[in-house]
């Protein structure tokens, strides 16, 4: 989104131009490609770039616009800086004269210059390896959850191991390659690392190069499990992800797939796109984390927004007023492997 206005204007007059012109009319008014829908939630085709078929989307009455395969959200000063191939501070101003009816002379739109093809990215997945029986071990341990909800998860092809930044990892991935999360076996954090190429800070997570976030990890495990899966727990982070196969086992559940998003920054854009096939017309069951900042439950109602509109049944489950033994407060999933004994019963209809 636009970092907002420069010290010359005042951000009183972005919001009231915002407010007066949205992102249809902008559309208009730039005579860019297509033509633009009025109603929030309909999909059509970007006019920011070539596009064949329709992933875009407008909300909040035309204010904000996403482009789901892109990854990106877009307000009206984001709108025109990318379609004019403007500064932010440039966009505020074009945009602001825009809406007070001063429309200048447009400069050609870097929208009808020809995409350069690109290789979709993919991390590298050729040291990965099967764990062994200690290294299952090791993972349920430093998780304090059953080994064979870590088996299970290898067996699925969702859980490999491997040396990640020079330290054994367990990888949660699945059979697309298109996202692979690594954390040490001790559960220790990766340290910094800082050099010409790659700055990085600690991190309990090391994402592999060429990974989108955007895809839910596990929506394709192995095929001979594809078949049997009746019901999906979408979960937060690999910790999460192993922690629901820790409980379906517990509780006897068969038929259930955990599938993990990796990051609650991509979390607020929106699941990938091509994903949305995998879980069409399935019951699935959200489980955000309990952050102080509600940024999680925000991220599960973008995922149950368009998990809805790709014919999906969609409750939550939250984990607020739980309780660990020790009295603090259960924030994820994994924390109610140690939940106190009185809040155990609140489990019994976790499973959807």
């Amino acid at each position: 989104m636009s970092k907002g206005p420069t010290n010359l204007m005042d951000r009183s007059e972005v919001d009231a131009a915002k407010d007066r012109l949205r992102i249809p009319e902008l559309w208009r008014i730039l005579s860019l490609p297509g033509e633009p829908v009025t109603r929030d939630g309909v999909k059509f085709c970007s006019p920011l770039r070539p596009d064949a078929h329709p992933s875009c989307s407008f909300y909040n009455g035309g204010k904000h616009m996403t482009d789901w395969s892109a990854g990106k959200d877009y307000d009206a000063v984001d709108f025109i800086g990318e379609a004019l191939g403007l500064r932010n501070g440039e966009a505020i101003h074009r945009f602001v004269e825009i809406a007070n009816g001063r429309v200048p002379a447009l400069p050609p739109s870097p929208v009808f210059r020809a995409p350069k093809k690109t290789r979709p990215s993919r991390p590298n997945l050729s040291r990965l390896r099967r764990a062994t029986r200690a290294e299952l071990e090791q993972i349920a341990d430093s998780r304090k959850i059953d080994p064979r909800a870590v088996q299970l998860a290898q067996d699925m092809g969702t859980l490999r191991v491997g040396d990640v930044c020079g330290y054994l990892s367990w990888v949660l991935l699945d059979a697309s390659g298109l996202c692979a999360e690594d954390r040490r076996l001790n559960r220790k954090p990766y340290p910094a690392i800082a050099n010409a190429k790659v700055q990085l800070s600690e991190r309990k997570a090391h994402t592999l190069r060429g990974s989108r976030k955007d895809w839910p990890v596990g929506i394709l495990p192995a095929a001979e499990y594809r078949k049997s899966v009746e019901s999906i727990l979408l979960v937060e982070g690999g910790p999460d992800c192993l922690a629901a196969h820790h409980f379906a086992l517990r509780q006897r559940k068969t038929g259930i797939l955990p599938v993990a998003i990796l990051g609650r920054g991509q979390g607020l854009r929106g699941l990938h796109p091509d994903s949305l096939k995998h879980f069409r017309g399935r019951s699935i069951r959200i489980l955000p984390h309990d952050d102080p900042d509600g940024g999680s439950y925000l991220s599960a109602l973008r995922w149950a927004k368009q998990l809805q509109q790709a014919g999906c049944k969609v409750d939550f489950f939250t984990f607020k007023g739980l309780r660990k033994i020790d009295g603090s407060a259960v924030k994820d999933l994994n924390d109610c492997v140690q939940l106190g004994p009185e809040f155990t019963n609140q489990l019994e209809g976790f499973f959807p």
